[in-house]
């Protein structure tokens, strides 16, 4: 196919692409300012990109987070519109993993990746301002990244990996002060090689887990999604590093997906087994105890896509908390789910995408009482790329019951 025929095609899909959301927005009756679709492409990568992690800038603009044939870091900045001012792969940070943590005045965020060579992990700042990438520190101990997120006190907690030989992985789990120093560590046992199981995730070449972190509470603590004696397990942890309870998956085909923290000991939970995908609203766990997510009273998802992405978090829509349930059904559409935080009830439902593939990556909620919804989407039927859907507060105030 010559260039000029190409070029029509890709203008062609993208147009049809608009086409299919602008229909979708307009029963809303909302401006091009406060939704808009976009895919983000980029000649010069020849392989595949995947979604990571999204969060809007003091501008109106966003900054995104991905990866470029396969694991290599990719950096999109974008304008309040959602076209891109600067994008870029930086191959020598591979292996980049959310949560993206945001300054207070949202003029930079930080992230961890791995060095191509040693696979240590670097601590890496994007300056919206500019668009630089700084080394922040390196943590040569941290080898073979799974998750990071942001803590209150200006730290992070982060999982990786613990390699001692070949056949003898384990998981590590570090918290690290606002200084970027660590202040403790804890390592889990498989009891038996799991290394093809981390390489495979790490190189984008097997299965992909859910590892998950995350701060809870200060009672509470923290949560890992880990690999622990023979099976996925979400393990709690307290501020000083202490080991408490834990939920237990299903060997490696099942276990968490997703949390919410509501009070206490309750939570709304997204899980998986086997083929299956859970939503369990308003689950009583003990962080204290041992529990199976088996045991929990959950509802099946059936149109869910069981080892897709799922992201779960409380919003404000219209001045009403709801949690939003998002995630890929198996028909490559995205599907957003709310729910009443203080009865578990479901909402309403959204979904977004029609005819061509899509898969979520992450969502942030806008300036404007909307929703950022990061995913990737294939085009041609050759490379995977990132797309933003731009939502506005009454596109998604079906999932609030209005």
């Amino acid at each position: 196919m010559s260039d000029r025929k190409k070029k029509y095609s890709w203008w062609m899909v993208t147009g049809v692409l608009a086409l299919l959301f602008s229909c979708d927005i307009k029963k809303n009756e909302v401006s091009p300012s406060e939704s808009y679709f976009r895919i983000f492409d980029n000649n010069k990568i020849g392989g595949n990109l995947y979604p990571i992690d999204i969060q809007q800038n003091a501008d109106g603009g966003f900054t995104i987070l991905g990866s470029a044939n396969l694991w290599d870091t990719y950096i999109i900045q974008t304008d309040a519109f959602g076209k891109i001012t600067f994008d870029s792969v930086y191959a020598q940070y591979v292996n980049p993993v959310g949560d993206l943590a945001q300054s207070a005045d949202r003029s930079s965020c930080t992230f961890f990746a791995m060095d191509r060579i040693s696979r240590g992990t670097y601590l890496l700042k994007i300056n919206a301002a500019g668009f630089k990438l700084d080394t922040v520190n390196f943590f040569p101990q941290l080898s073979f990244l799974l998750h990071s997120s942001p803590t209150p006190d200006g730290g992070y907690i982060v999982e990786s990996s613990a390699i001692r030989s070949d056949d003898d992985i384990r998981i590590l789990v570090a918290k690290l002060s606002s200084q970027h120093q660590v202040e403790w560590d804890n390592e889990y046992d498989a009891l038996e090689n799991i290394s093809d199981k981390i390489y495979g995730h790490v190189y984008r070449r097997g299965v992909r887990y859910p590892f998950k972190t995350g701060f809870i509470s200060n009672s509470l603590g923290y949560y890992v999604n880990i690999f622990k004696e023979y099976r996925l397990t979400t393990q709690f942890i307290d501020l000083a590093g202490n080991d408490k309870g834990q939920l237990d998956g299903y060997q490696y085909q099942g276990g968490v997906s997703a949390i919410q923290h509501y009070s206490e000991n309750t939570f709304t939970l997204a899980g998986f087994t086997l083929e299956k995908s859970y939503i369990l609203p308003m689950q009583n766990v003990d962080a204290n105890a041992t529990q199976s997510l088996s045991s929990l009273p959950a509802r099946e998802l059936f149109d869910v896509d069981s080892r897709a992405e799922v992201v779960m978090k409380s919003i404000q829509i219209g001045g009403k908390s709801i949690v939003i349930y998002g995630s890929t059904t198996k028909n490559k559409r995205i599907i957003l789910q709310g729910y009443d935080p203080t009865t578990g009830n479901f909402i309403g439902q959204k979904y977004i995408g029609s005819g061509f593939g899509y898969e979520l990556g992450n969502f942030v909620t806008t300036n404007d009482g909307g929703l950022a919804v990061l995913a990737k989407t294939n085009i041609a039927g050759r490379y995977d790329r990132l797309c933003l859907f731009k939502l506005s507060q009454s596109d998604i105030k079906v999932l609030s019951g209005n």
